[in-house]
């Protein structure tokens, strides 16, 4: 899940991931069985909890 919170966005993940960084990038996107993956947006991770 992703909201928008004071310019930017904070995204909740279903299952707790290693590896995740600051400067890395995430990508947001919406899956359709007909015209594939279709991007929402990005951004770069400026912090992990």
């Amino acid at each position: 899940m992703a909201e928008a919170v004071d310019g930017g966005v904070v995204v909740h993940l279903r299952e707790r991931l290693t590896g995740v960084a600051p400067g890395q990038v995430v990508v947001l996107y919406r899956p359709e069985a007909e015209a594939g993956d279709v991007v929402l947006g990005s951004a770069k991770i400026a912090a992990t909890a």
